[in-house]
């Protein structure tokens, strides 16, 4: 087990008033906290509140260490008397709901993971269970908080409950996973949804409507703040034009296809319109045989992966920032692009609209329509007016709503809540 030493406020030791077990992606490297960035702040904030943190991992990575986070390793299989109790549990009927599974052994390696959870959560003598994604394995842990005798927050995110079955996106595809979810959703104590669309799936899941609540993302609204346009443009090399960015995964879920004919409308109607994609992906290959095919080498910019502490001067740098997803979440990057007082283009699922408000800090295009997202970015790109009322209102809208510390406070109020 790799021990957190202390959690930190404002360089002073911290008293931890809560203790909980958080179900994370793992990390795959040493320099990172979990397997998502976003996460890692979200935690790094719930840390300097004082909560003590731990989690589950069957593996970690060489040299991994954190101050905010305490990680326990699941006992391995050649552990028998462990491998004997987790393949004990899968013949209990009253915990088959939790175990669902095609195969006894994958019934057993599901109690494995809940088992070692469990254990965790009475041996640290934590409070709760803070669920993220439905982790681990659309079981919500379940069995562990029926075992430990604590309560079972979950958040639900996007992927865990949406699905686009036109690319085979989505863990309720697979019925196996989705059965758990449901039971996971029946059984939980609160259920945190990052969006209105989101609690609306969640109560088609099974979920008591009583015990969900929406807490909309938040930003660093100090961190991405507005910047003069020009001076991060020479920042990094771009030319001085109309420029849509792009922030996100390079995969066929986040409608790069679309995104790329929309552009070549876009083109037509502002013929020296450049556009930036920072992200990776399988689908990079994609739009680098795109842009060859239509000569478009002087209009199309590919900046690969940006990390967080870069990721504001693009957003400064831009006009517009286009989110043309098939499924989505939330909208973090919206927000991001907002509080740099930028105006965005998204799709009209999932979260996206809870983020932008329509005709008012941007637009919303139909999914998978390219040509009204071409007309989206071209109004917007042909008004400079326009992008900068709508610029400034989408950040007025994040220090009223959006705030990183307002989503904080109300995670930390569920966690009193469900203790009380």
């Amino acid at each position: 087990m790799i021990k957190a030493v202390t959690t930190h406020v404002a360089g002073k030791m911290a008293p931890a008033s809560l203790r909980i077990l958080a179900t994370l992606p793992a990390s795959k490297k040493p320099d990172t906290i979990t397997g998502s960035s976003l996460l890692d702040e979200e935690l790094t904030e719930v840390a300097r509140c004082g909560v003590e943190l731990h989690t589950v991992w069957q593996d970690i990575p060489n040299g991994w260490e954190s101050r905010i986070l305490s990680v326990h390793a699941v006992p391995q299989w050649r552990n028998l008397p462990f491998a004997l109790r987790s393949g004990l549990y899968t013949l209990r009927p009253r915990h088959a709901a939790s175990l669902t599974a095609p195969t006894r052994f994958r019934q057993a390696e599901l109690a494995r993971l809940q088992l070692a959870i469990a254990d965790v959560v009475r041996r640290e003598k934590l409070q709760l269970i803070h669920s993220h994604w439905i982790r681990p394995a659309g079981t919500g842990a379940v069995l562990a908080r029926d075992l430990a005798g604590v309560p079972l927050v979950f958040t639900l995110r996007g992927a865990d409950v949406f699905s686009e079955p036109s690319i085979n996106y989505g863990q309720t595809l697979d019925p196996w996973t989705k059965q758990r979810i449901q039971h996971a959703l029946s059984c939980a104590d609160r259920i945190i949804c990052v969006s209105t669309k989101i609690q609306e799936r969640a109560h088609e899941l099974g979920a008591d409507p009583a015990k969900t609540q929406i807490i909309v993302k938040g930003v660093h609204e100090d961190r991405f703040c507005p910047g003069d346009r020009e001076e991060a443009r020479r920042q990094l090399g771009l030319d001085s034009r109309p420029t849509i960015l792009f922030v996100g995964a390079f995969g066929p879920w986040k409608g790069i296809a679309d995104l790329l004919e929309a552009f070549r409308t876009v083109r037509q109607r502002v013929p020296d319109a450049q556009i930036v994609f920072c992200g990776k992906g399988k689908l990079e290959a994609d739009i680098r045989a795109f842009v060859d095919q239509h000569n478009l080498e002087k209009h199309v910019t590919i900046a690969g992966y940006i990390g967080r502490d870069a990721l504001p001067t693009y957003f400064q740098a831009c006009d517009v920032f286009v989110l043309p997803s098939l499924t989505e979440g939330s909208g973090n990057v919206i927000l991001e692009a907002s509080a740099c007082s930028r105006t965005s283009v998204g799709t009209r699922v999932g979260g996206i609209p809870d983020y932008i408000a329509d005709g008012e800090t941007g637009y919303l295009a139909n999914k998978q329509d390219a040509a009204d997202l071409a007309d989206k970015l071209s109004t917007i790109l042909g008004d400079e007016s326009l992008a900068d009322r709508m610029g400034a209102e989408a950040r007025r809208r994040v220090e009223e709503n959006f705030r990183y510390d307002q989503m904080i406070d109300r995670t930390l109020a569920v966690y009193h809540d469900v203790l009380a």
